[in-house]
């Protein structure tokens, strides 16, 4: 049933997931605070479903634009199920600096379509440098985007310059605005969480971070050992594709086991838009009925075991 229902692209389809994102938050608010939840958490929670409704959308228009799935909804259920399993579900921030990662994502793919290239390499910068004000390692992306750039068929000197010229944009729009305002504060680590590292983490939420970390290593198996068929049967912007996806999940993952106070943060940033991907990938290959079921139902259940694991 879940298969049938989101093969299609229909407007129910979107609806569904649109009105089930604040139902979800709220009941999380709700499970976590009781009777006590305020009238101030309940619209938080609500903005937070909105960016979050916000964020599938986009991601959603990414890869329909971008041609990195076929004409379904999977990618759009895969990915709010693995958004909503983050436990700073109230943290509005969290969720808007996603939307900025999306915007990178949307320029990043849409390069092997090689019009207005350097706009676009321009733009990529442009959010890396605007993530890496909230997360300094998200510098680290203008690693994928190099060799982004370096895959094109056509190639100039300003493809290079664009993400430099792009960062010294930020610095002097930072700079002006603490000039503005001295006291503002432009360098937060909205994800971090307040532990340390994961072993100061509760037992439950050990196990958690463990099940995020070995989903995103399955994700990159399956894409690591579809990447050679992908090479013969696919076109050459699907190669790519897959290519920089895998690039940048291994980076999260990297980044997961170094950086465990920043762990949530990667996870939802990095991982989840590229392991679901991949995911909407292998369910579009599978031909039984019954594993594409099962893998959609486990996915779908994650946010419910979040919860249950608080």
């Amino acid at each position: 049933m879940l298969t049938s229902f989101f093969a299609k692209s229909g407007t129910i389809n979107y609806l569904l997931l649109a009105l089930s994102i604040p139902l979800v938050v709220i009941a999380k608010g709700f499970y976590l605070e009781g009777t006590n939840l305020k009238i101030s958490s309940l619209l938080l929670g609500t903005l937070v479903a909105l960016v979050i409704v916000l964020a599938f959308l986009l991601f959603d228009f990414i890869l329909r634009k971008n041609k990195l799935t076929q004409a379904n909804t999977y990618g759009a259920l895969i990915f709010t199920c693995l958004v909503l399993t983050q436990p700073l579900i109230e943290n509005l921030k969290v969720f808007l600096t996603l939307i900025v990662a999306l915007l990178f994502y949307r320029r990043l793919y849409s390069l092997t379509n090689e019009v207005a290239i350097e706009k676009k390499i321009w733009d990529a910068g442009f959010w890396v440098f605007i993530l890496a004000l909230v997360y300094p390692w998200a510098l680290l992306l203008l690693a994928p985007l190099a060799i982004a750039i370096g895959s094109l068929n056509q190639f100039s000197w300003r493809f290079a310059v664009a993400p430099l010229l792009a960062g010294i944009a930020v610095v002097l729009m930072t700079a002006a605005y603490s000039v503005l305002d001295p006291d503002a504060s432009m360098s937060v680590a909205l994800l971090a969480l307040p532990s340390g590292t994961p072993l100061a983490f509760k037992w439950p939420q050990q196990t958690w971070l463990l099940a995020l970390y070995v989903l995103g290593i399955v994700a990159l198996l399956i894409g690591a050992l579809h990447l050679p068929k992908a090479r013969q049967d696919t076109s050459r912007a699907s190669k790519i594709h897959l290519q920089w996806t895998l690039y940048i999940l291994i980076l999260g993952l990297v980044l997961m086991g170094l950086m465990p106070e920043a762990v949530y943060g990667v996870f939802l940033l990095l991982v989840a838009p590229q392991a679901t991907i991949i995911l909407v990938g292998l369910i579009e290959r599978q031909r039984r009925m019954a594993i594409k079921e099962l893998v959609l139902l486990a996915l779908l259940i994650l946010p419910l075991i979040e919860i249950l694991l608080k």
